[in-house]
């Protein structure tokens, strides 16, 4: 669930798949469809979402919790027979009464009023993330530069809260990520790109091509970064685009989604934050139960992107 969440929004405008994509297309001459394609990622990852929530017992985890909840308001008030209308040794035949709770010291209600309050550095990330739309968007700067200079001013404001920060980032995954970018750039300098799109393109039906592109993108993202896979994936149809024999929209989507829902992968990048950071269970076993689950996401989620946003819902 938290890795189609993530993968949902990964084709905003604002996000480095989105960003990548157009970039890509833009290259090729084509029109860069972002809007278009966060939507079809987006409606498209939360049908699978869904199906992962029925699939691994969330119906059922929603109706034990209900259960749970509906039993803790059912406590018992027991009244203690001291505290009855006339005392122990009145007349009784009173109502009885329960003592008021002792009211909280005034610094404890203080604390609790002030920690549902944003702080002022709270207040100036949220002006950050807001500036980083307005920059991004309105002006067309770099998605990636504008989020690195906004992070550097709001570490100067207080560098104390983030002594501990550069030590909590996940190096491994950083690292996966440039040196699969680094690849796929040796890739297109020698030839590989042009070799497979040509591979593709020659003599086969523009609709085998884009199933091979959704099946390639989905392939090599589970054990790689889609951010580098893109810029490999995307060019391998770009011929066919370029001719008209394809849906542009249809068919970036259909690349896009197989390249990324196959992200809860392990070997990939998300699934190898999921396995760092999960608290739930040995990380051997969660790895291997996360491996077990991405083998039929990578069998069918490009055969049904493509089915669906190629073959039966061409725009």
């Amino acid at each position: 669930m938290v890795v189609q969440g993530a993968t949902a929004g990964s084709f905003s405008p604002l996000s480095p798949f989105g960003a990548i994509t157009g970039q890509l297309l833009a290259a090729e001459g084509l029109p860069q469809q972002q809007p278009g394609l966060f939507l079809n990622s987006f409606v498209f990852n939360v049908v699978v979402g869904a199906l992962v929530f029925w699939l691994f017992g969330g119906l059922r985890l929603a109706r034990e919790r209900r259960r749970a909840a509906a039993a803790d308001t059912d406590v018992d008030v027991d009244v203690d027979p001291a505290v009855v209308s006339g005392g122990p040794g009145g007349s009784g035949g009173g109502l009885a009464t329960a003592e008021a709770p002792a009211a909280a010291p005034a610094e404890v209600r203080s604390e609790v009023v002030s920690a549902g309050r944003l702080s002022a550095h709270q207040v100036f990330t949220l002006a950050g993330l807001g500036l980083l739309v307005v920059v991004s968007t309105a002006f067309g700067l770099d998605v990636g530069f504008s989020a690195l200079a906004i992070g550097l001013a709001l570490t100067l404001l207080k560098p104390g809260a983030y002594s501990e920060v550069v030590s909590k980032v996940p190096w491994s995954a950083v690292l996966l990520v440039c040196g699969v970018i680094t690849y796929v750039g040796v890739l297109d300098s020698v030839g590989t790109i042009d070799f497979l799109s040509d591979l593709l393109t020659g003599g086969t039906s523009p609709l085998v091509a884009a199933l091979a592109a959704s099946y390639i993108g989905g392939l090599i993202s589970a054990f790689a970064s889609t951010a580098g896979v893109l810029g490999a994936s995307i060019p391998l149809a770009a011929p066919l685009l370029d001719g008209g024999m394809l849906p542009i929209l249809g068919t970036v989507s259909a690349i896009g989604i197989a390249s990324s829902v196959v992200d809860v992968s392990p070997l990939s990048t998300n699934g190898a934050l999921l396995v760092a950071n999960q608290r739930s269970m040995d990380s051997r076993l969660f790895f291997r139960k996360l491996l077990l689950w991405s083998i039929p996401v990578i069998a069918l989620v490009p055969l049904i992107a493509w089915l669906v946003f190629v073959v039966l819902w061409p725009f």
